[in-house]
């Protein structure tokens, strides 16, 4: 053992993360120094206890950059790199690791990475990994049967690990249902089956009371009896109590609507009770306080002309927030959009458990004595407008985009809109060459070609070109290639001329996708996934014709419906 070695062993055993504060300063010979030492330790440490097969050893030389590195950027390109994405030559100079091969196989290189971490973890704790929100696979049942596929690949390859896999009981039985001709594997994925009960409602206040502390808010001041009552309705699931109590919450500080039942005559129901004869209940009461009782009866009569002139009165609904256009260049645009601060106090999905078949909403008087009646329609416009909120806030913070991950948003948002529109989905080859991540909308009279390609470096250009060479063999088909952003600029003059063909071509564009681009796109994918997986409770038919109303001048729209 070297004296560096010991060195580095001493500081550890004191505190792990002084790997981070006691090997040298920023930037100096001494810090890298000892990183290189510890990457060329660990390196031979893994071939000497599992070999030099597959990618591994080349994971685990990034995951020792990745801890070296204190430069954002460094970081950032080795977390791309991590991901499987090319860099341009200069980018991966940059953080020293070689660019990975075009062939690569994505599959199998996420299983060996988590493969991996699996066998790191046998130094230390267990590698617990959990798959949540898997409601949505009921609606693809070709992704659901990758992810058994996946699950089993797990179940083999990754050691010392605890995979959980959240489920409602009635998805569970699905599942069961759908993979009973793999016997072995349901058996192996129900070695142990947990099922929650529900908490109590102490419990749940008790939920209730942490959340609310985190903004200096105690319960039972902030909402009335009846109020809590309301959102502790014990019928109602854990998710609906959560929501229903950040919509009073909102009702309560910010004067946002909430729910009262709708009937087909103005909601008289919801009137005040009157008992005049409390007035006059005795001869003998004295006379301040009849004088007392009248007063209070008369308020409640004010209450009732307020009520009905409510429900006599017109209504007026806020337009939904408008939507830019994409902007259409070789070279992108500023990298910052305007961002819109979301409201910061609480959930952002609160009104999604008011959609009900029996609903209208009513807000808080606005100072004339009469109230706006919301639209089942404007609580998912509400919906929207916290989300592209949140995203444009979320913009700017650091993002692993792969084309991979936006080809799958793109297939979940068009498989959705298969629910109220009649196209056929698809993906074109060109033999064994490799194409950007890709999908094709067949309308019969028209087909839309929409791809993504994030990747720098030579792999940029290569796929660009196999692009361009669909866009002259299917003429009757439009062609869109979209990149973001905050990839960056391509530098190559081959990648910059395959831009300008594709631009010239009659059929084909390419597109810089840009902060409100990729923050609407982010949102309808965002609204379609939380509504199959259970988040909120709004019908998908109600959201879509949303959709397509408020958001008809956005590209992905105008091409889906």
């Amino acid at each position: 053992m070297t004296q560096k070695d010991q060195h580095i062993l001493s500081i550890v055993q004191t505190d792990p993360l002084n790997l981070y504060r006691q090997l040298g300063s920023e930037g100096t010979a001494t810090r890298r120094d000892y990183w290189q030492h510890i990457e060329k330790r660990v390196s031979a440490w893994w071939m000497d206890q599992y070999g030099i097969a597959g990618v591994a050893p080349q994971i685990i030389q990034g995951i020792i950059k990745f801890c070296s590195y204190s430069e954002p950027r460094r970081k950032a390109l080795v977390s791309r790199w991590l991901a499987a994405q090319p860099l341009e030559l200069e980018e991966s100079a940059l953080i020293d690791l070689p660019n990975w091969d075009e062939e690569i196989g994505r599959e199998d290189f996420s299983l060996e990475a988590i493969s991996v971490f699996s066998r790191l973890s046998l130094l230390d704790e267990p590698l617990i990994i959990i798959f949540d929100q898997l409601e949505g696979l009921r609606y693809n049942e070709q992704l659901l049967r990758k992810f058994g596929f996946a699950i089993t690949e797990l179940f083999t390859h990754v050691p010392n690990s605890l995979i959980i896999c959240n489920l409602f009981p009635d998805r569970w039985d699905h599942f069961q249902e759908f993979f009973s001709d793999n016997r072995a594997f349901i058996d192996r994925a129900s070695q142990h089956q947990i099922r929650l009960n529900r908490p109590s409602i102490e419990q749940i206040r008790g939920v209730l009371k942490t959340k609310l502390a985190s903004v200096d808010t105690d319960l039972d001041t902030i909402f009335t009896t009846s109020q809590l009552n309301e959102i502790l309705d014990a019928s109602s699931s854990i998710r609906v109590i959560l929501n229903r109590a950040a919509t009073y919450y909102r009702h309560v500080v910010n004067g946002d609507p909430i729910a009262l039942p709708a009937s087909p005559t103005p909601p008289m129901a919801a009137l005040p009770t009157i008992n005049l004869d409390e007035v006059n209940r005795s001869d003998t009461a004295d006379f301040n306080q009849r004088l007392l009782k009248l007063e209070q009866s008369f308020s409640k009569i004010t209450q009732v002309f307020d009520v009905i002139a409510t429900a006599l009165s017109s209504i007026t609904i806020e337009q939904p927030p408008a939507i830019t256009e994409i902007t259409t260049s070789d070279s992108p645009a500023s990298l910052s959009d305007n961002n819109t601060s979301p409201t910061s106090l609480d959930n952002s999905k609160a009104l999604s458990n008011l959609d009900k078949s029996n609903q209208t909403i009513f807000s808080p008087n606005h100072g004339n004595g009469l109230q706006k009646q919301f639209s089942r329609q404007d609580l998912v416009r509400e919906y929207l407008k916290e989300q592209q909120a949140l995203l444009h806030t979320k913009y700017s913070q650091p993002q692993i985009i792969t084309d991979n991950d936006d080809f799958g948003k793109l297939a979940t948002i068009a498989q959705a809109f298969q629910e109220i529109s009649d196209f056929e989905l698809d993906q074109l080859r060109l033999g064994r060459k490799v194409l950007p991540e890709h999908l094709v909308i067949d309308r019969g009279h028209q087909k839309y070609a929409i791809g993504f390609l994030g990747v720098g470096g030579t792999a940029f250009t290569t796929r660009i070109g196999n692009y361009n060479e669909l866009v002259l063999n299917h003429s009757n088909t439009q062609f869109y290639l979209f990149r973001d952003l905050r990839h960056g600029e391509i530098s190559g003059k081959v990648g910059k001329q395959h831009i300008a063909n594709l631009n010239n071509a009659s059929n084909g564009r390419f597109e810089w996708m840009n902060q409100s681009n990729r923050v609407t796109f982010e949102l309808i994918y965002q609204l379609i996934s939380d509504i199959q997986n259970q988040e909120v409770e709004f019908s998908l038919k109600r959201a879509l014709d949303v959709l397509t109303t408020d958001y008809s001048d956005y590209w992905l729209i105008k091409v889906l419906k």
